[in-house]
């Protein structure tokens, strides 16, 4: 995916947030909004771009896998065309501890999905035809109110790595002791928006960043 169609891709995925929230307020209270629309709405801004360059794009929700098969990734979306795979988690920053330690997680289990839809190819299971993808890229997307300091610096975590991926500043570098993983994915490409225009959401940011798998 080249720089420039992933831009769109999150600067649609924004502009749809606008457009919800512009309309509508779907939470009560402090309760903040369920993670689900985060993968919604993001696919929709996949295949809405994909649509505007002639492809098609298809999405499976709670894409099942595991050797009992008890367990699943939030979204995957291929495209044929373009061959490729993306495969999504989502999250809200509403305890930022505990939710980065679930981060972590979330990216070992995308890679343990695309390894077994791989490993299922070699035994002659086509669920996913993994070699009709010549780019996989696992995606983590989340959203956070910055409302207290240390989502704030979360917050910070990701803007710092839109402008330098590497920094010791940006999310994985900076918060890698709280993700628990020893392997932080390399080719990192983060995105962050908040939603000021909005006054309802002035303190409400869209945060998320995505890798190749292969």
């Amino acid at each position: 995916m080249d720089a420039i169609t992933r831009t769109r891709i999150f600067n649609e995925y924004e502009k749809i947030y606008v457009g919800i929230l512009s309309n509508m307020y779907p939470a009560k209270n402090s309760t903040g909004f369920p993670e689900r629309n985060l993968s919604v709405n993001f696919a929709k801004a996949y295949e809405r771009i994909s649509q505007s360059k002639g492809n098609a794009a298809y999405t499976w929700y709670e894409f099942q896998f595991g050797t009992e098969n008890n367990l699943h990734v939030d979204a995957v979306i291929v495209n044929p065309a373009e061959q490729e795979l993306l495969i999504i988690e989502s999250k809200r920053y509403s305890n930022p501890t505990s939710k980065m330690k679930e981060v972590g997680e979330d990216i070992e289990r995308i890679q343990s999905f695309l390894s077994e839809i791989e490993a299922e190819n070699r035994n002659g299971i086509i669920r996913i035809n993994a070699t009709d993808y010549k780019k996989a890229y696992g995606v983590i997307l989340a959203d956070v109110w910055t409302e207290t300091l240390l989502k704030g610096e979360i917050c910070d975590s990701y803007l710092n790595g839109m402008l330098e991926p590497d920094s010791p500043k940006a999310f994985l570098n900076k918060y890698r002791d709280g993700l628990g993983i020893e392997f932080v994915p390399t080719g990192v490409n983060y995105f962050a928006s908040n939603l000021s225009e909005i006054e309802d959401t002035k303190k409400y940011n869209l945060v998320s960043f995505m890798w190749e798998l292969k």
